[in-house]
């Protein structure tokens, strides 16, 4: 049963389905921000309701003032992260969407120090700032995928080992990642990185036998390299002194000049959107047929700041060109127009949502419509994903992106220009992709 699973597993998130990556009329509609709080909130009030919330105080505040701390590290806040401690033996934690989370007494008993509940909370802060539950529910759209999450949530028995190890295949990459997040959030909200690995090595300790391990853990990366990657993440940080305080004249302040206030934390590599230097595309404009002009794009420079990677860019219009840094997370990607102002901010860029699900930022609108091939410059391109926008002035477009390769085409329904790309250069390929070729390594 799965109860009995959760009995000896430690920080399990719960992870729940959303019906929109298959559906656009589904169960829990679309993706935007608001709709994710308000279903995390439904789970969340269920535990408060449970009678099972702990009334000690000591523990409450150790909770709360561990999440502040954390909680005020992050670069945004979009959600409304807050946590319940649940009189519950086991060793757990979890987050639900929208930041709600559930940490149980056992996790408290065997983790007594400051250090080993932070970098926990902070991973569970990870899957939930990362959105884990809805890139589980879109990488695993069968009924059998959606049935275990379910059971999942509904403490039901499942008999088949196997159907939940194929459930939860990808947890090892997102537990991963958690981690990744985690260590860096762990130090930048002070804690020090000397006991950045002793709340794993507390779960070593408990589950540290392979044999004795339930079905989910075995899902989990080994304990012991979880702590040898999360040690040498917190030295790379360390001895970038990114996280130090910033003193006069210290090598921080360059940072922050040069950076800004970065919008995410150890930021995930795209699918979409490529980041390497030496990455080039050229872009002809046209409006009912004509060519307006054309325009190039070229990725200059990459540096890590902690564990995220900058990009720098330089667009080209004839004989002008402006430089634009991007980070590119995931699914999303963010952008700062002036570089070389200090009082500039980093802007959301795009959002590109699972496919036929919808997701709102401040006014504007990204919805994935569906898969397609699409002919431009430089030939036919297969899955590429067609986005439509609307602006938060209320303008439309439609884009097209290919997988490892970036904006392909984009269509303003407003003004009827058309932006296709006509070359493309990769350092992976050496190759110079131009219109007129019969086919380049993207293309099948």
């Amino acid at each position: 049963m799965i109860a009995t699973l959760l009995a000896s597993i430690a920080i399990k998130s719960v992870e729940m389905p959303i019906a929109t990556f298959q559906t656009a009329t589904g169960v829990f509609g679309t993706t935007n921000t608001q709709s994710e709080i308000e279903l995390g909130r439904t789970e969340y009030e269920k535990y408060l309701n449970s009678g099972l919330v702990v009334s000690d105080e000591n523990r409450i505040r150790r909770v709360q003032r561990v999440l502040d701390r954390l909680i005020n590290s992050l670069p945004s806040k979009p959600y409304p992260f807050q946590a319940v401690v649940i009189a519950d033996n086991q060793v757990n934690a979890f987050c639900l969407p929208g930041g709600y989370m559930c940490v149980n007494e056992g996790l408290l008993v065997e983790m007594p120090s400051d250090e080993e509940l932070a970098f926990t909370l902070a991973h569970e802060i990870g899957h939930g700032y990362k959105r884990h539950w809805a890139r589980r529910a879109q990488r695993r759209q069968t009924d059998t995928g959606v049935e275990i999450l379910v059971s999942i949530l509904g403490n039901q028995p499942i008999n088949n080992d196997q159907i939940i190890l194929n459930a939860i295949r990808y947890t090892r990459e997102l537990e991963s990642e958690a981690d990744r997040f985690a260590t860096e959030l762990y130090l930048r909200a002070g804690f020090p990185p000397d006991h950045v690995t002793d709340g794993i090595q507390v779960l070593s300790k408990l589950f540290g036998s392979k044999s004795n391990e339930p079905i989910y853990q075995k899902t989990h990366p080994d304990n012991g390299d979880r702590i040898k990657n999360i040690q040498k993440w917190s030295n790379e940080l360390v001895e970038s002194g990114v996280l130090k305080q910033l003193e006069a004249n210290s090598v921080e302040i360059t940072l922050a000049l040069l950076f800004g206030k970065l919008p995410v934390v150890a930021n995930e590599e795209s699918f979409w959107q490529p980041v390497r230097p030496g990455n080039r595309w050229k872009y002809e404009v046209r409006k009912d047929g004509k060519s307006l002009g054309e325009y190039q794009i070229v990725c200059v420079s990459s540096m890590k700041v902690g564990l995220t990677q900058v990009s720098r860019f330089t667009r080209t219009s004839g004989e002008s060109s402006v430089d634009f840094q991007l980070i590119a997370d995931g699914n999303r990607a963010f952008r700062r127009n002036k570089p070389s102002n200090p009082d500039s901010n980093w802007e959301l860029e795009f959002i590109l949502p699972p496919l036929e699900s919808t997701e709102e930022y401040q006014g504007n609108l990204w919805k994935s419509i569906k898969v397609i091939d699409v002919e431009c410059g430089i030939g036919k391109l297969s899955n590429c994903l067609e986005v439509y926008q609307k602006d938060a002035r209320g303008r439309v477009s439609r884009c097209w992106y290919a997988p490892s390769l970036g904006l392909v085409k984009r269509l303003s329904e407003s003004s009827g220009i058309e932006e296709i790309l006509t070359e493309h250069e990769s350092p992976l390929d050496h190759s110079n992709a131009k219109s007129g070729s019969v086919k380049t390594l993207l293309q099948n």
